[in-house]
């Protein structure tokens, strides 16, 4: 029963709760996607993207795996496997602050249209306070479907795009008080964390793209609309609705025969007074080359860095950045790690209406190989 316990402990993990279907390569990039992002990812991230995508795509799978503390797992997984003593594992995790994030989608898009189901395990814990101990949950287990279409209202001009998906979820902010872990009882605290609902959400985005050799890129995004709500389905309390979000981003692309640049920065939580101005901003830039892209930003104030190799129907990202955990940016910063492997292929219309096969990604270098 003990062991029931460490492995209820160890699965409450911390949500980024607005994205869902977190993209590594938005994450090394200061978050800052709004307005640049060119491939599948926009049907989360702003689904007026989906206009620009020519031709049939299919992410067939794309698995990533993030945490904060990769030698503390092992540590932690060898508490729960020798310890006989509840007490003693709580003890050895006070002060602690664990993040784990996996996830993966599989989608279909084409003319502008997009499909496809999703899931995704994300979140925090920490134990705290040894006189009066408490472990703060923060965590979801989603698994979902999502739909979405991007219209090309004016042609290189303006786009707009919907979306709408099902989700189930079970998780929330669960916080886990001392007279719960005074019991030691798995079934209460099981109890606590068996928050689970079926929700249905609804995005709709904007992108204006202006003349000029930068392609300059003004975007809107507007997210959970109306904010998401959840009927429980399991226990007595469903989970916590997920509050909307309006998102204003500003992108360029320069593109050249050698190399593509993309700066972009996004100013979130625009329908938010409360939330503090740093945490507000995201920033980035990314530089692509045919097989290499290397990233680099701001995301909460914190920097972020990554890189993508590219082959084909095969890419892997990886990424560092940092994430707010205080009431304000500088205050308590998390620094966290993930990497992610995406396997897709694309086709597009050719020349003399013939097929080609080609990379899912619209780098610059792969349009010179479709001429």
């Amino acid at each position: 029963m003990k062991s029931i316990f460490v492995f209820f402990i160890l699965i409450s993990t911390q949500v980024d709760a607005a994205d869902i279907g977190l993209s590594t390569r938005a994450l090394g990039m200061g978050n800052a996607y709004t307005a640049v992002v060119n491939n599948s990812d926009a049907i989360f991230y702003n689904p007026a993207g989906l206009a620009k995508m020519g031709g049939f795509r299919w992410t067939i799978l794309d698995p990533g795996l993030g945490t904060n503390a990769i030698d503390s797992y092992q540590r932690f997984l060898d508490i729960a496997e020798d310890s006989s003593d509840v007490n003693e594992i709580i003890n050895d995790l006070y002060g602690e602050d664990i993040t784990l994030f996996t996830g993966a989608k599989s989608l279909l898009s084409f003319g502008g249209f997009a499909f496809g189901a999703y899931g995704v395990l994300d979140g925090n814990f920490q134990v705290n306070n040894p006189v009066f101990p408490n472990i703060d949950s923060f965590y979801r287990v989603d698994y979902g479907f999502v739909a979405g279409a991007g219209f090309d209202l004016v042609p290189k001009f303006l786009q707009l795009g919907l979306q709408a998906r099902r989700v189930a979820r079970t998780g929330g902010n669960v916080p886990i008080g001392v007279s719960t872990i005074a019991t030691l009882d798995p079934e209460t605290i099981q109890n606590e964390l068996n928050r689970s609902g079926v929700g249905y959400a609804f995005d709709w985005g904007a992108t204006f793209t202006f003349p000029g050799g930068l392609n300059p890129t003004i975007a809107f995004t507007w997210r959970d609309m109306g904010n998401t709500s959840f009927e429980a389905t399991a226990g007595s309390v469903a989970p916590e609705p997920v509050q909307q979000e309006q998102i204003l981003g500003v992108g360029l692309n320069y593109e050249s025969l050698f190399m593509d640049i993309r700066p972009a920065i996004d100013f979130r939580f625009l329908n938010d007074g409360n939330q503090q101005l740093g945490k507000k901003i995201n920033m980035g830039i990314e530089f692509s080359w045919p097989l290499l892209d290397v990233r680099g930003g701001f995301n909460q104030g914190y920097y972020t860095v990554g890189a993508s190799f590219d082959l084909w129907i095969f890419r892997v990202d990886a990424a560092s950045y940092g994430v707010e955990l205080g009431a304000y940016p500088g205050q308590l910063e998390d620094r966290r790690y993930m990497v992610q492997f995406s396997f897709e292929f694309g086709i597009d219309p050719g020349s003399f209406s013939l097929f080609k096969m080609s990379r899912p990604s619209t780098k610059n270098h792969n349009r010179k190989l479709r001429r």
